[in-house]
């Protein structure tokens, strides 16, 4: 279905303001990838012919046909390009190599959407999915299940989780303040428990952190700096301390980072603190205002809290009291006594300041030396953990589970799975679910060229095509190889070159050839013009060798702008019309060659797909190096730049603890007086 939208602005969008056309503008069709492209989408013909299968089979043999024996038809689709069957059918099986389509569970179809710069468009093509989206939601068929997503499915469905994580935060803001409250009191005994709890300073402690949080937001927010609910997981924490994180935000963001061509070292430090500012500048307004908070608003609160505490009155309650008589009879409700006895908290009156005397003894107020926990602690816990038998147990204990995480490191998998951050009411478990039990292959990758080499020199392309006469170990024979391990190389398809098509399109073959010129006027004469007329062939060239570089400058834009069809074949506008950066509509700046990798299922596979791409373009990279083409062959696919940060997280985890335990080390070391084996012990217990 085909809806419109409007927008506010009066502005109607569909798909057809949106999609991505190859041909355009000779072919204003949307491309969609689906089984009925080979009929055109023509349902008037699937319905009538009783034989349309045998369309079917003939076009998933040979997707480029142009002219079915059966029917006379074209297998091409209705956008003009070719429909491989591996991309439209799921679940079909392999015997001997050879895939039996017939077989296939599952019909895929794909919608290609343009994914524009301009902020106008790419809005606009957003709206559109939410609205596709939408109607997805609704869709119910009696025949099929439907699984389905858009390229925004997976923001959105992280947003919307991230949004019912609010229960997360409310728990963790319950979790500090339970601890601030525990922490700050000093419990002395059942009878007082509510005059000696902290709830008060907690709640205030909780609410001015969330307080400054909510000040930094509102601030940056203005300011038009976008935010996340994960700012109110982790910076009231980060609030608490925040150390010398950001120096190393900065120094690794810029050690890491790769400068642009032609751009300065100050740009290029503009550019990485303008991509990780944000974060600083939140976590740093969040402490500079919670630190105005808790030297005004918090020591206010402190004094009236143990105004309260002396008066014996309830924390919360403020108007229950408990006479000092009630609270001297209670001595049998002490849980501990304080053994050394030099000090004496004296109290006179409520209105008299408090006084320190020395040598006198009250026990019923040792409590305001010794807290509820501290006493636990050296009491209790203290003398059974330095018990002579457990000691050796505790050691014992820590050092086999030391030795064991270490053995299990090789077994540690790194990534995190696709539908762990979904919800788990959302469509996209679904999906994922489909993917791994009906898809035949991967995302596409490409293999982009970077500047350097000349196209038009016949020894330099023979570093790129594929065709005979090209090196063995061209760029293009290089892919070819590893699409033939896909197990190994994670690579299951690659496609035809356009440097290839290139030189069988402007060679002179045939009675009529693709490349040709008007006489007159030496414009481009198309095999799909209706008159051929006063044209002429542009060359008479019939190898590659034989064609000069001025021809291969001077045809390469027709050959783009080119369509396919019965006569041409090769025709590079569906096929390539966007694998090649000219400049200036003259000399190529960069080129590419789209493949897929293989069936992607879990992280690992993700991860193991993209470092296996990255090692295929470095020793491509390298070859060509040692050839004389000083050239960058990189890959690219839509996933990467999720994954891109596992490629060194083992390496950064090992460098982060090292640089850890070293500074606790030497802090350490300096602290307890250049106690060496103090602060090897110390940074020994942290780092198990």
């Amino acid at each position: 279905e085909n809806f419109n939208i409007t927008k506010i602005t009066g502005e109607i969008i569909n798909l057809n303001n949106i999609c991505f056309k190859p041909l355009e503008p000779d072919n204003n069709y949307c491309t969609i990838i689906s089984l009925f492209q080979y009929h055109q989408n023509n349902i008037t013909f699937i319905l009538n012919e009783s034989f349309y299968s045998s369309q079917y089979l003939e076009c998933m043999q040979s997707p480029l046909t142009q002219q079915t024996k059966t029917f006379q038809r074209t297998c091409m689709a209705k956008y003009g390009g070719p429909i491989d069957p591996y991309m439209i059918l799921g679940s079909f099986p392999i015997n001997d190599s050879v895939p039996d389509y017939t077989k296939a569970q599952a019909l895929i179809i794909t919608i290609t959407i343009n994914n524009k710069r301009d902020s106008t468009q790419l809005e606009n093509a957003l709206l559109w999915e939410k609205y596709f989206l939408q109607y997805m939601k609704t869709y119910k068929s009696k025949w099929f299940n439907v699984k389905y997503r858009a390229e925004r499915s997976i923001e959105d469905e992280i947003e919307r989780e991230s949004k019912s994580d609010i229960k997360t935060v409310v728990i963790s803001y319950m979790i500090m303040f339970f601890y601030i409250a525990i922490a700050l009191g000093r419990i002395r005994n059942l009878k007082n428990i509510l005059i000696d709890m902290k709830v008060s300073l907690g709640i205030a402690g909780v609410i001015l952190v969330a307080l400054s949080v909510w000040a930094s937001i509102g601030i940056f927010s203005y300011m038009r700096i976008p935010t996340t609910l994960i700012i109110f997981e982790v910076i009231p924490f980060l609030v608490l301390a925040v150390g010398v994180d950001n120096i190393f935000i900065l120094t690794q963001s810029i050690q890491r980072d790769r400068r642009l061509i032609n751009e300065d070292v100050e740009s290029q430090i503009g550019r990485i603190v303008g991509r990780v500012g944000p974060a600083i500048l939140y976590a740093g307004m969040s402490v500079l205002i919670d630190f105005l908070l808790q030297i005004t608003i918090f020591i206010s609160l402190i004094t009236l809290d143990q105004k309260r505490t002396i008066q014996n009155r309830f924390d919360i309650f403020y108007c229950i009291k408990i006479s000092n008589k009630n609270n001297h009879e209670h001595n049998r409700w002490k849980w501990f006594k304080k053994n050394s006895k030099n000090n004496n908290i004296n109290s006179l009156e409520t209105t008299t300041p408090i006084t320190i005397e020395e040598n006198k003894i009250d026990d019923d107020n040792t409590h305001e030396i010794d807290g509820f926990l501290y006493r636990i602690f050296k009491y209790n816990y203290a003398p059974f953990i330095m018990n002579d038998y457990i000691r050796p147990l505790v050691i014992f204990i820590f050092f086999t589970w030391l030795a064991t995480s270490i053995a299990l490191i090789p077994y540690v998998k790194i990534g995190l799975e696709q539908n762990i951050t979904m919800a788990k009411d959302s469509y996209m478990i679904e999906y994922f679910s489909a993917l791994k039990q009906y898809l035949a292959v991967g995302p596409p990758v490409y293999f982009i060229i970077k500047p350097g080499i000349n196209y038009a020199n016949i020894t330099a392309s023979n570093m790129i095509c594929s065709s005979a006469g090209c090196s063995s170990q061209s760029i293009a024979n290089q892919l070819g190889i590893a699409s033939l391990y896909p197990a190994e190389t994670r690579i299951s398809q690659i496609g035809t070159t356009w440097l290839d098509d290139y030189y069988d399109w402007l060679r002179h073959r045939g009675s009529t050839p693709c490349c040709r010129l008007y006489e007159n006027t030496r414009e481009f004469c198309s095999t799909n013009s209706v008159s051929h007329k006063n044209c002429h062939v542009c060359t008479r060239s019939t190898t590659r060798e034989n064609i000069t570089q001025e021809e291969f400058q001077e045809y390469l834009p027709f050959f783009l702008k080119d369509n396919p069809n019965i006569k041409c074949a090769k025709g590079g506008h569906a096929a390539h019309g966007s694998s090649v950066n000219l400049y200036r509509n003259q000399s190529i700046e960069t080129s590419l060659i789209m493949g897929y990798h293989s069936l992607l299922i879990s992280s690992n596979d993700f991860i193991d797909a993209m470092q296996q791409a990255y090692s295929l373009t470095s020793n491509i990279t390298n070859t060509l190096k040692n050839s004389g083409y000083d050239i960058e062959v990189f890959p690219y696919s839509i996933f990467y730049v999720f994954y891109e940060q596992y490629l060194t997280i083992w390496h950064d985890a090992f460098m982060n603890l090292a640089i850890s335990a070293t500074a606790i080390f030497i802090v350490t070391f300096i602290l307890l007086g250049l106690d060496i084996i103090s602060a090897f012990i110390i940074t020994l217990t942290i780092a198990m």
